[in-house]
């Protein structure tokens, strides 16, 4: 099992943090290995929501569907992998931080199966260097 956790402090509120990292039409611009995502469910979106994802892992593309399995906003966001080679299941936290200011926690439990300790161990830090929400809001 791979688990991991990333924060980061973003000078916005939380209201504008959750509605921008909820919005998978977003999720190419902060999360580099994203290609793209958008919801497959109407609208509203919120809990039981489903999402596609396609993105790039190791120079392999992968498809997955995700499934919102907790929605507060502007504080939490759940989500799960219910269609995909990978099973994994995150929260998005959001607390604020500051006059204006929200730290965003993301954890991430993933199962890679077959990958060996050290991919696993260069997912973690990669994910890590890589993951910038900074840059997009």
């Amino acid at each position: 099992m791979f688990k991991t956790r990333i924060s980061v402090s973003i000078a916005r509120t939380r209201e504008d943090v959750f509605d921008y990292v909820t919005d998978p039409a977003n999720n190419a611009q902060w999360r580099s290995s994203v290609q793209s995502s958008q919801w497959t469910s109407e609208p509203p979106h919120g809990l039981g929501s489903i999402q596609n994802s396609v993105n790039r892992f190791l120079g392999r593309k992968i498809d997955s569907t995700v499934d919102v399995t907790a929605w507060d906003r502007p504080n939490k966001e759940g989500f799960k992998v219910i269609d995909g080679p990978v099973p994994l299941e995150g929260v998005i936290g959001l607390e604020t931080s500051g006059d204006l200011g929200t730290e965003l926690t993301m954890d991430i439990e993933a199962e890679f199966g077959g990958f060996s300790s050290w991919r696993r161990g260069w997912s973690a830090s990669n994910s890590r260097r890589r993951w910038t929400p900074t840059s997009a809001l």
